[in-house]
């Protein structure tokens, strides 16, 4: 099985099993977006030609699904983007502690 893959906050863990109920998510102008930015506006997003954004309704997990050659995950402050091997993913954020709360890492 392929290693886990990291993007600023963002952690790809590859997964045997992806929910039944999984949906696809519908990309935004032919980009499958993981993350919004919330320090910089930019996103993580993924493209190529066979690749699926998948969530459950009633789940904060979502799932990557990439069957291609040129699945590419691209932020635009971490260069370079980086290539995905066929696998599936669980979609990760990264979070930090803080004594108010545990939040997700401003990306």
């Amino acid at each position: 099985m392929n290693r886990p893959i990291r993007q600023g906050d963002i952690l790809l863990i590859p997964t045997a099993t992806v929910p039944k109920t999984a949906q696809p998510v519908q990309p935004r102008n032919g980009q499958h977006i993981l993350a919004e930015g919330e320090a910089t506006g930019h996103c993580h997003a993924v493209t190529g030609t066979d690749v699926d954004l998948l969530a459950v309704s009633d789940q904060v997990d979502r799932w990557l699904r990439v069957r291609s050659q040129d699945a590419l995950l691209a932020h635009p402050d971490h260069r370079p983007a980086i290539s995905l091997p066929d696998a599936d993913y669980i979609i990760r954020r990264q979070r930090e502690y803080s004594p108010q709360a545990i939040r997700y890492v401003a990306d």
